[in-house]
């Protein structure tokens, strides 16, 4: 399981015994909620099988902003950061996801510099894609905005 995740096979094998200790394996079915905007981030799940989709905004008034796939990390932002979440994590069809509680993933990370570079780089592929979205969102709404209408800052 640990060698097909980016982010785990980084890990020692020290941590990986840790990590078998510690974490749980969760199963959601289409629909569920794994977490919600504005809960506290007390854990980091790692997407095993399926695909989730990250939701803002208000319940029942949700804006999709993106989906995440098998060996991808959900929740390690808010983890990271000290903060809420930032999003809701539904998923989108049957999922298994491993969840690691927010002061072990955090106690791995620190003591591994691969691991730490795995999360850096995931991380930052996912401002990659969020960038990506904003300014084809910033072209759809300028090609269909009246001449100065729209004030972009930067």
């Amino acid at each position: 399981l640990y060698g097909n995740i980016p982010v785990l096979a980084a890990l020692d094998p020290p941590s990986r015994k840790l990590l078998a200790f510690s974490s749980s394996l969760l199963r959601f079915a289409a629909g569920q909620v794994l977490f919600e905007e504005g809960a506290p981030s007390d854990a980091v799940y790692v997407i095993t099988q399926g695909e989730v989709e990250v939701l803002i905004g208000p319940p029942g008034a949700w804006a999709r902003v993106g989906c995440l796939g098998a060996r991808e990390l959900v929740g390690e932002m808010g983890v990271i950061m000290s903060v809420p979440r930032t999003a809701t994590i539904r998923a989108c069809q049957a999922v298994e996801a491993l969840r690691i509680e927010a002061d072990i993933f955090l106690r791995l990370v620190l003591g591994n510099p691969a691991a730490s570079l795995s999360v850096m780089r995931a991380l930052s592929d996912k401002l990659h894609r969020t960038t990506q979205m904003y300014r084809a969102l910033q072209a759809r709404l300028q090609a269909t905005a009246p001449e100065g209408d729209i004030d972009w800052i930067g």
